[in-house]
């Protein structure tokens, strides 16, 4: 790292402002800054924040460097004499740091690079003042990507704007500290074009876009000026000796090979410059899901379409592909004109799986397919809903793409039955309210006929009635049935679940069971026996999913558990109350919601 006067100044008066004006025995501390900024800061002479005697944290004392250990530094926190602001080494402070951490002042990253930057910015030279503010902030913003896809750390953007103010080089020299490729010359008028390239050589020569290439490859998708033999061929060289080291580290040995920055190394321009893309739909002008996307739906236009992805793929090669396909104006771009970054995210947009795809130039337009290998990090549980975007890389001028919401799950593809899926309907009982027979209605309460259909629907057939049966499906979610088999597999047994999930919604672990104790013995007793009658009886009928009727011969069953249990709640007890409940908890143990299952008066 280059250290400069302008670090050690800068900072030291953005100190002043972010720690205000110091009372005696006052101690501060900063443990945000790299231990390599650490040390440059304490051997910095210039850097002294006014009213505050400043210390290194460190596992040895050197006073020409201003450093203590961290018992010298507890030592003046007890004396209280001047304020201190103490310069913590995160690497070898060590742990005796713990009392001044939970008893002192903590200088916050995002204030104090704030206050550095606002002043490094107003410290650019007059007559420089104008076009490097404007060069440092696209570069900045180039360097971050669209809708800050890439994380540039607010040390990289207070150094980068540092060496700006020293004005000993043009700013193009120091764009590997952001991230981005050095550029030579910057030409005011050109700068835009300059950074793009410079983004544009980062992501396709040393991106994950191109680790999987040869460095011919790379040079070759980059499309350089043919003339430039002798730069290609160290262009090459260069890449082959940074393959297995980090990319910061690549950037920072580009910095000091001047032949290779943008301005020596040139690019043929493109016949043409992309416009727009534009996602071609999953769907096919009836409306149904294309078989080429990958997803499947079960007919109904109101669902979104799933990628289903069967658990163990791997072994018998059965993989499920997601495929996304878009068109470009114009149509004849080059191959290698653009790149694209395609990515799947959660509606949450938190991204699961990316890819970046140069232009083929395919008549059939661009594509790109995600397999179950992108999703290698969902578990078998998982049941999330999910978008596509493509974006041109390199090209804000050109906006995202988003496709519709789809869903990610795991199991088999649902087999359709010739005679339909059923008509969706909230319960059962607005299905049959249709039937012409009122004792049609009790008859199929009395012996229901209930399945399990496909995307956790429960299905109810009635019986053939002049040639025709009509069936009707109400929709289950997956986690209502696994507390409904858990509650059948402990024969009715009272109680409550509690269900942990992560930010995005999913769940991370099965529902718990929890007992649900009663206070009135007799009471209690009556309401678990029903229970336990209850439970067998959905058993038989195919699971809580249910239709009652008053002239059901096994409606007998439910006015008793209604009974049963109006006797206990009458006492105004809260724990009963909580009784076939699930609690929705965060990973932290947060209370987030409470859902009242259906168990208690099923899916009328």
């Amino acid at each position: 790292m280059e250290w400069t006067d302008c670090h050690g100044r800068l900072l030291s008066g953005a100190f002043e402002r972010s720690l205000g004006v110091p009372q005696p025995g006052a101690m501060a501390f900063v443990r945000c800054l790299t231990p390599d900024v650490v040390q440059a800061l304490a051997k910095d002479e210039i850097f002294m924040p006014a009213g505050w005697k400043v210390r290194r944290v460190a596992d040895e004392a050197r006073d020409s460097e201003r450093t203590v250990t961290a018992d010298a530094a507890v030592e003046m926190r007890e004396e209280k004499g001047e304020a201190v602001l103490l310069l913590v080494d995160t690497d070898s402070a060590g742990a005796g740091m713990d009392g001044i951490y939970s008893a002192a002042q903590e200088v916050d990253e995002t204030g104090l690079f704030r206050e550095a930057i606002r002043l490094t910015t107003r410290e650019i030279p007059q007559d420089l003042l104008q076009a490097n503010r404007r060069y440092a902030k696209r570069a900045i913003r180039k360097a971050q990507g669209y809708r800050n896809r890439y994380a540039v750390s607010r040390w990289a953007e207070f150094d980068f704007l540092c060496r700006i103010v020293a004005g000993d080089r043009p700013p193009g020299a120091w764009l590997h500290l952001l991230g981005l490729w050095p550029v030579l010359d910057n030409d005011e008028d050109g700068f835009e074009e300059q950074l793009n390239t410079s983004r544009l050589f980062v992501d396709r020569l040393l991106g994950p876009a191109g680790a999987a290439l040869a460095p011919a490859e790379r040079v070759a998708g980059v499309r350089l000026d043919p003339t430039l033999e002798r730069e290609t061929g160290e262009l090459e060289r260069f890449l082959q000796a940074t393959d297995i080291i980090p990319l910061p580290d690549a950037l920072k040995k580009l910095a000091s090979r001047e032949d290779l920055w943008i301005g020596n190394l040139r690019i043929e321009p493109p016949a043409q410059e992309i416009r727009g893309i534009e996602l071609v739909s999953w769907r096919n002008r009836n409306g149904t899901v294309a078989r080429w996307s990958g997803l499947v739906d079960d007919g109904d236009a109101d669902d979104p379409p799933a990628l289903i992805m069967k658990p163990e793929a791997n072994r018998g090669g059965r993989y499920s592909t997601l495929e996304v396909r878009w068109k470009t104006d114009p149509v004849d771009l080059e191959k290698n004109a653009a790149e694209y970054r395609v990515a799947v995210l959660t509606d949450q947009n938190e991204e699961i799986a990316a890819r970046d795809v140069p232009h083929s130039a395919r008549k059939t337009g661009e594509r790109c397919r995600f397999n179950d290998d992108d999703f290698s990090m969902l578990d078998e549980n998982t049941q999330l809903e999910a978008k596509v975007t493509v974006e041109v890389v390199g090209n804000d001028a050109v906006g995202r793409e988003e496709s519709e919401g789809f869903e990610i799950r795991f199991g088999d593809p649902p087999e359709r039955e010739a005679s339909g899926v059923g008509m969706k309907v909230r319960t059962f009982s607005e299905g049959l309210a249709d039937l012409a027979s009122r004792d049609d209605v009790s008859e199929i309460a009395a012996k229901p006929l209930v399945a399990t259909a496909a995307r956790g629907f429960v299905l109810l057939r009635t019986p053939v009635d002049r040639g025709k049966r009509k069936s009707f499906r109400v929709f289950r979610p997956s986690l209502i049935a696994e507390v409904e088999s858990q509650w059948a597999e402990r024969q009715g047994e009272i109680g409550r679940w509690t269900v942990k999930v992560r930010g995005s919604g999913e769940r991370a672990e099965p529902p718990q069971f929890e007992p649900v104790q009663g206070g009135d013995g007799e009471k209690w007793e009556r309401a678990a026996a029903v229970g336990r009658r209850l439970a067998r009886h959905f058993g038989e009928a195919g699971g809580v999913g249910q239709v009652y009727d008053e002239k059901a011969g096994s409606f007998d069953i439910v006015q008793e558990y209604l009974r049963a249990w109006t006797a206990i709640l009458r006492n105004g007890e809260p724990e009963p109350a909580l009784a076939n409940t699930v609690e929705v908890r965060s990973l932290s143990d947060r209370t987030i919601g409470l859902i009242v299952l259906p168990a208690a008066d099923g899916r009328a």
